[in-house]
């Protein structure tokens, strides 16, 4: 079996920098071994499988060089970026082309900016986010990030960080002053 296999680079327009994704426009037929296995062929963070489903709408698949995960921003930019590049999508002279990927996480929509005929930028919707969890206890934080519990907040207020999810967990961390 041929698979074509593409290296995106995300958040950029200078070669070699950005975030890297593995793109694989059209990942029909694939099992899910073959996909864990390209991935970590790949050994980059996240490796994007795109089964199309009809014009406006793509089952979208994630992987890590060690398992599948529900959802990955730069990778939905940099897979949406490949398709309509390469004419999966195909493209308008100027304006936006709306478009849903079907994730782990949900169906979430895509919007392709197209300006003179070329790919300007790609954005994606989120899901709501939703808290998972309140850190109580932050000195894990305060050591990784080598910062004070009074750094932490917004104004005079302590606010603690929060696990909070729209598709895969991240941690928000608020601190008093941008440049901490």
């Amino acid at each position: 079996m041929e698979v074509n296999i593409y290296q995106v680079d995300v958040f950029t327009h200078k070669p070699f920098g950005g975030n890297p994704a593995g793109i694989v426009p059209d990942a029909r037929g694939l099992k899910d071994i073959d996909m864990q296995n390209i991935a970590k062929e790949m050994n980059i963070s996240e490796t994007v499988f795109i089964i199309p489903i009809d014009e406006n709408n793509y089952e979208i698949r994630f992987f890590t060089p060690v398992s599948e995960v529900d959802l990955c921003g730069h990778g939905t930019i940099g897979a949406f970026y490949t398709l309509a590049y390469m004419g999966y999508i195909p493209s308008i002279n100027n304006g936006i082309k709306k478009v849903y990927q079907n994730t782990k996480a949900g169906k979430l929509g895509v919007e392709i900016f197209f300006k003179n005929g070329e790919v300007e930028k790609v954005l994606m919707e989120q899901a709501k986010p939703q808290e998972l969890n309140i850190i109580k206890d932050i000195n894990p934080l305060l050591e990784c990030f080598n910062i004070k519990e009074s750094d932490i907040g917004i104004g005079d207020e302590f606010i603690n960080p929060r696990i909070v999810s729209t598709g895969l967990p991240d941690i928000l961390l608020p601190l008093k002053e941008k440049n901490i």
